[in-house]
């Protein structure tokens, strides 16, 4: 027996209000420098959602430092006076994303996106990004209904429809193959470990309806190794890492967020654990925090070392043979650097033989050993303590040893014990 089916397509033809790209506030600037890798939402795009967030994907690392609440500046341009847009603005170290997240859906309308010069890590200028996109009305949708029929086998067939209307209510949010688009949002895109997050989930849908559903979604995280999601969608950091998430409802799929999760300690952040390959492929290895420790040393002192006070005069150490390696071997650079060795040995006496504080034996040891690990930085070494070889050196007298040869507050940290 021959049956029909009727198959009914609902299009939805969205329309731009009228909104050009001739405005005189509208300039296109340092959108193509090759530092950046992708831009959202793209130059000039003339169907931008309301729902958008605005990011830049750069190729290198930026220096957070360098990066303010107003390095963007988002405003609506269409409108007889300027609105500026606020919002929040973030950037992922992981994936060198820095993203602006309006606060509120935005007006259909054309907006101006201006980001203020940056700079990389490596001291390299990110010169200013401006260019314009015009977000749509979605109130402003039209509709095209397209009926199809086929029967049992497959085949076509033309259908015979007399006196059928269609209707969609816009007031509705149960429309014709509404589906809603989700939005998903953490709290914060770096969290320490064993810390817990929450996240915000809406569902926004053609007519301009947006409900939250975060009790709703289903939150499924890639490496369950470093984030754990429990019954009440509760994220919890259990390892050092990144992991992308987001967030399933009714068969639809959010955004994708990354979330970095970093160890902490006594209030410290430190840097993630390097590539050994990596770290000791060159001479200075790598320092993610600029503070002239090694990144693997640094870890290594804070667990080594218990007391605030021991972990600072170690990481002194640390810093004087991560600054021997890098200089010049010349005698007189040789002679100044060493001077650096001398306040953190003088500290250390201070702490041990002054205030009879109990000192540890390998604060000296250690933070040497772990520096000088490889036969490169041995040699290198060895090198530079030979231009100090023949020198004459005086220091001062043990009565005139005092605080002041230590590079910390020493009774603050002590009062912190």
């Amino acid at each position: 027996m021959r049956q029909l089916f009727i198959i009914i397509t609902l299009l939805i033809l969205g329309s731009v209000s009228g909104f050009g790209q001739n405005s005189k506030s509208c300039h296109i600037k340092g959108v193509d420098q090759e530092i950046i890798t992708i831009l959202t939402p793209s130059v000039s795009n003339e169907n931008v959602s309301k729902f958008t967030s605005i990011e830049v994907v750069f190729n290198v690392a930026l220096d957070p430092k360098r990066i303010k609440k107003n390095s963007i500046k988002l405003e609506n341009i269409s409108a007889k006076k300027k609105v500026k847009i606020s919002g929040n603005l973030q950037y992922n170290e992981i994936e060198n994303i820095l993203r602006f997240t309006p606060e509120n859906s935005l007006e259909p309308g054309l907006y101006s996106l201006d980001i203020k010069t940056l700079k990389t890590l490596n001291k390299k200028k990110v010169h200013n990004i401006s260019y314009c996109f015009t977000v749509i009305s979605d109130s402003d949708n039209t509709y095209e209904v397209i009926i199809k029929a086929i029967d049992n086998i497959g085949a076509d067939v033309t259908p015979i429809i007399s006196g059928t209307t269609f209707s969609i209510d816009e007031n509705s949010s149960a429309q014709i193959g509404a589906v809603p688009i989700l939005s998903f949002t953490l709290d914060a895109f770096e969290m320490p470990l064993d810390a817990t997050m929450a996240f915000t989930a809406v569902a926004s849908y053609n007519n301009g309806k947006s409900t939250n559903v975060i009790s709703e979604v289903l939150l499924i995280a890639d490496n369950t190794s470093i984030i754990q999601v429990d019954a009440n969608n509760t994220i919890k950091a259990l390892a050092e890492g990144s992991s992308n998430l987001h967030v399933e409802f009714e068969g639809v799929h959010s955004n994708t967020q990354n979330l970095l999760v970093y160890l902490e300690m006594n209030g410290e952040r430190l840097p993630p654990e390097p590539d050994p390959a990596i770290n000791n492929a060159t001479l200075l290895g790598i320092d993610t925090n600029n503070n002239n420790v090694r990144d693997d040393v640094e870890r290594k002192i804070y667990f080594e070392f218990d007391r605030p006070i021991e972990r600072a005069v170690a990481m002194g150490y640390a810093k004087s043979y991560q600054i021997e390696l890098s200089t010049p071997l010349i005698k007189e650079k040789a002679r100044e650097v060493t001077k650096i060795s001398e306040r953190v040995t003088l500290c250390s006496e201070y702490l041990e033989f002054v205030l009879n504080i109990p000192w540890p034996d390998n604060d000296l040891k250690f933070p040497k050993e772990s520096t000088l690990n490889t036969k490169a930085r041995i040699q290198r070494y060895l090198a530079y303590d030979l231009l100090l070889s023949g020198g004459v050196y005086s220091g001062p007298k043990f009565s005139d040893i005092n605080a002041s040869y230590c590079d910390f507050n020493v009774t603050k940290m002590l009062e912190g014990e």
